[in-house]
């Protein structure tokens, strides 16, 4: 995962896939440490957010979804982009071929994990006003609703519930 600050924010970033030949310009403040393409999309998502949105007001989700869900798809055309990113307030969650989620919330029950033999009782820790989002790769839990992205869609969390969610933007 990736780290940077930006409206008073720290926001982060973590990419599953592999970008063939994505090398944006970089001119604002937001530069690579390293070589890799996942640290290279985030540093150009921020700047076009920025470009975008500017530095006068920190933008709620609603403004920032859209845009985010736009430049998802210029980056997506070099290859598999399922990313998160967080700026403490949302998750914005992108997929480019394979990402589930799960809505978790009172009354919690027990889980059994996909790949141990272990069962977990989430009332245990969990209380009538909790909720929560999960996102991976697979189903991390047998007997939930985890529910598969569409290719190309995003998804924004907040408050441990879904607020939007875009339609596929994949080039026919």
């Amino acid at each position: 995962p990736f780290r940077r600050d930006w409206w008073g924010r720290s926001w982060t970033f973590c990419h599953n896939g592999d970008l063939k030949g994505f090398q944006p310009r970089l001119d604002g403040p937001f530069a690579p440490v390293g070589q890799t393409d996942s640290e290279r999309a985030f540093c150009w998502l921020m700047q076009e957010l920025r470009r975008a949105l500017g530095d006068d007001a920190v933008p709620a989700w609603p403004r920032v979804a859209p845009l985010l869900a736009e430049l998802a798809a210029d980056v997506a055309r070099h290859g598999l982009f399922n990313f998160l990113l967080c700026d403490g307030e949302a998750l914005y969650a992108h997929a480019s071929d394979k990402l589930h989620w799960l809505q978790r919330r009172h009354p919690f029950g027990r889980v059994r994990l996909v790949d141990r033999d272990l069962e977990i009782d989430l009332a245990q820790a969990n209380g009538a006003d909790d909720r929560m989002v999960l996102v991976a790769t697979e189903p991390l839990t047998h007997g939930e609703p985890w529910t598969a992205f569409e290719p190309g869609e995003l998804r924004v969390f907040a408050d441990g519930r879904v607020r939007w969610q875009s339609a596929s933007l994949i080039a026919a």
